[in-house]
């Protein structure tokens, strides 16, 4: 970690760039985007990691979904896990929050891995998974609302990034919309023809 950086009490506040990152989300199938950025600490990153700089797209739907994730972060050039199950991606992201999904993710964490559950499931859904894979290794599993922001730190700072030309949120929407056609963008969404739709006050 950089010297005199002072580490927000959330996790996901603060993403180094050099991780390896895994997001399982569905677009509306599943999919996995593993993003490898290189270079200092960086909010871009954290934001963005998803949508800009991704290095493979895997479909979530196979059956070795978590081998095929670890193969490309091997614990070793010999040996795609290694003791206590090391090898995979250091962050895990279940934007869907099925229990095959969040187990899936978890799975693909490597020592110290943390995987982040953003779906949300049913009030009374369960999951399972190996004590073993928490435990000595320093791996997690941890909740995430509204994107652990802390809005009068992060939305200004966000702001900001976006305006140097640090970090791309246009390309982040697929369509625009007058209040006028509300419904019009509801219903879009719903079909899953766009992925976010943005109301404009004009």
């Amino acid at each position: 970690m950089p010297q005199n950086v002072a580490v927000p009490r959330s996790r996901l506040a603060w993403l180094p760039n050099a991780l390896t990152i895994a997001r399982l989300a569905a677009l509306p199938v599943l999919l996995v985007v593993l993003a490898r950025a290189e270079g200092p600490t960086s909010v871009p990153a954290a934001v963005i990691f998803g949508v800009v700089g991704a290095t493979d797209f895997l479909d979530g739907s196979r059956d070795d979904i978590v081998d095929a994730i670890v193969a490309l972060e091997p614990y070793s050039a010999d040996a795609p896990r290694g003791p206590f199950n090391a090898g995979g991606v250091d962050w895990t992201f279940d934007c869907v929050a099925l229990p095959i999904v969040t187990n899936n993710a978890f799975e693909a964490l490597d020592w110290g891995g943390t995987c982040v559950v953003i779906g949300v499931s049913g009030m009374t859904t369960e999951f399972h998974g190996l004590y073993q894979r928490l435990t000595q290794v320093d791996r997690g599993i941890i909740g995430c609302r509204a994107g652990t922001i802390s809005p009068q730190r992060d939305i200004p700072l966000i702001i900001d990034l976006y305006r140097r030309g640090e970090i791309l949120l246009d390309e982040l929407v697929s369509v625009t919309y007058p209040m006028a056609e509300f419904e019009q963008a509801i219903h879009a969404m719903e079909s899953g023809s766009i992925a976010r739709g943005v109301l404009t006050m004009t």
